[in-house]
């Protein structure tokens, strides 16, 4: 079945930050690159998409126009025509993996041990230039762009920020390598490509995590900086953690013996939906007040906060007047709402009661 134009825009707006366009049209690498970088580069590549989508569904679908201009293309040119944005794309993504790879070892790690960054990070630059590369109809040869990489992986060694370097290289010889991709690949199952791009986005989100982990820091009340890192350890070894798990714990419990179902009916009650355990707090009232004493308790309140008795603080008292105004019309509300409730029921039963005689 061809893909849809209208729902690859859909797509577009309401997941192409994550690639779901892409993903939908069979460009994995292109979805993977939009996921990882912010929607392409932190939007670029979104807004850009706006004018290429339908290249890329006449490209899926392989349309007779798209597929004669390709045919025609291969047979002019032996090698496909260099493209700045092409070359921009594997520059930046290059870069930010290399970057990413950067500041996911620890300096302390780094310091003593020069090595893990001198190989880290020529294959994240590599592997970040070689994706952008093999994007759509063309390709090139990963094992020249990674040597292109370790090539002057000893710039690491004299100044950590040389990845821009290393990604400028890598992708001019990537650029140099390419060719088009004159077979087109065997489409894999579903489940396959989402293990598959699974894998690398773990890949991301655990350097990510790295990073963070490192270098992220807070600020306490007295000035005082933490490693995040050690902010998070410190909180599973803290009383507020421990007494987390034991009420996640007895809730568990509870609902393997009473049901998940009463467990969620009194999560919802306790959330106040309607406002109903507010106002009986604000009117000073427990849950069982019948309407003349929430009335009488209203008139007594209304009349201490009326604004024109507190002339110093009328603002205060205004908005305290509100506050008892929107508690009483709540407990109101609520009362005649359950009145005719039951009356509906008492209707009902009586009802069923008569047909049955």
């Amino acid at each position: 079945m061809g893909k849809s134009l209208i729902l690859t825009y859909i797509l577009w707006l309401f997941g192409g930050g994550l690639g779901l366009h892409h993903f939908y049209l069979g460009r994995d690498r292109q979805a993977f690159v939009w996921w990882s970088t912010f929607a392409g580069g932190f939007g670029l590549g979104w807004i850009r998409d706006i004018w290429r989508i339908p290249e890329y569904v006449a490209d899926a679908n392989e349309s007779v126009e798209y597929m004669r201009h390709l045919v025609e293309s291969m047979r002019f040119y032996k090698t496909p025509p260099f493209s700045g944005v092409r070359f921009a794309g594997q520059l930046f993504v290059g870069s930010f993996f290399g970057y990413l790879a950067l500041l996911a070892v620890p300096e302390e790690i780094a310091e003593g041990n020069s090595y893990i960054r001198m190989l880290l990070i020529p294959a994240a630059v590599a592997i970040g230039v070689d994706i952008v590369a093999n994007i759509g109809r063309q390709t090139t040869s990963f094992k020249y762009t990674l040597v292109a990489g370790y090539a002057i992986c000893f710039l690491v060694l004299a100044d950590p920020n040389s990845v821009v370097h290393i990604a400028v290289l890598c992708s001019i010889v990537s650029q140099y390598f390419r060719t088009y991709r004159r077979v087109t690949p065997k489409k894999r199952h579903v489940c396959v490509r989402i293990t598959i791009l699974g894998a690398g986005g773990t890949v991301i989100i655990l350097m990510w995590m790295l990073f963070l982990g490192n270098n992220a820091s807070i600020t306490t009340a007295d000035g005082e900086t933490i490693k995040l890192r050690d902010a998070v350890q410190h909180f599973f070894n803290s009383p507020a953690w421990r007494e987390l798990k034991n009420t996640v714990y007895k809730i568990y419990q509870r609902a393997r013996t009473e049901g998940w179902e009463r467990v969620y009916d009194e999560f919802v009650e306790a959330l106040d939906p309607r406002g109903e355990k507010n106002a009986y707090k604000v009117l000073d009232l427990d849950g069982n007040a019948t309407q003349d004493q929430i009335t009488k308790k209203y008139r007594k309140l209304a009349k201490e906060w009326h604004p024109d008795r507190h002339p110093k603080s009328k603002e205060e008292a205004q908005a305290k007047f509100i506050e008892i105004q929107q508690a009483y019309e709540t407990l109101s509300n609520i009362k005649l709402e359950r009145a005719r409730r039951n009356k509906q029921s008492r209707d009902t039963t009586s009802s069923s009661f008569k047909n049955v005689g």
